[in-house]
């Protein structure tokens, strides 16, 4: 009678025990994908403190780090450092789908490179025109002056040109002379109002 009122055998505690366990590894284990983060994905960097620089770099997670728990291993994607961060410092930017390793990824970086190379040829474009129709004066050159609306006062004068004007685009700073070769006066005036002299 006193075998059949006992307690709970060691055996059956364990058996109990075990199956706690198990759904607290469970618990455990379903809060990894709730960051999201994946091998392969996009992150953005937040909260370091040693490294402040860091925070608001992208990076691609490679893995997650094999030597410190709670670590991963990103990527940058500027300079191309790997390097071991805390999940806590990430935030999800992009997420490849079906295991897609690292497309998305690389298509961003790739849109990111060909995005600022559009910019970039945009530029030499806008400074295309500027150079063509500029680029036969040079500090120095003698010219003839015409066509002015304003100053015509200096229309039918020689003069030469010293800079372009830094404050106005499309002119250039020219300098006047008086019969006896002194200073006389310095004008901004526009590249089709000047004609070079050949000397």
């Amino acid at each position: 009678a006193d075998l059949t009122t006992s307690g709970p055998s060691a055996l059956e505690q364990r058996q109990q025990q075990q199956p706690q366990r198990q759904s607290q590894q469970e618990k455990k284990e379903e809060k990894v994908p709730e960051t999201g983060i994946v091998a392969g994905c996009t992150v953005r960097l937040q909260g370091l403190k040693k490294a402040a620089e860091l925070n608001g770099q992208l990076g691609i997670v490679r893995r997650a780090d094999r030597t410190v728990l709670g670590r991963w291993e990103v990527e940058f994607v500027e300079d191309k450092a790997v390097k071991s961060i805390r999940t806590e410092n990430l935030i999800v930017e992009h997420t490849s789908a079906g295991g897609a390793g690292d497309i998305k990824p690389n298509d961003q970086h790739k849109a990111k490179t060909d995005d600022f190379m559009a910019k970039a040829k945009e530029d030499d474009l806008k400074e295309e025109p500027q150079t063509a129709a500029f680029g036969d004066l040079w500090p120095g050159c003698p010219v003839f002056v015409s066509g002015l609306q304003k100053a015509t006062n200096l229309n039918g004068r020689h003069g030469m040109v010293c800079q372009p004007d830094g404050q106005r685009a499309g002119r250039w700073e020219v300098e006047f002379h008086t019969d006896d070769g002194s200073f006389e006066v310095m004008a901004s005036i526009r590249r089709e109002n000047l004609e070079i002299v050949d000397l």
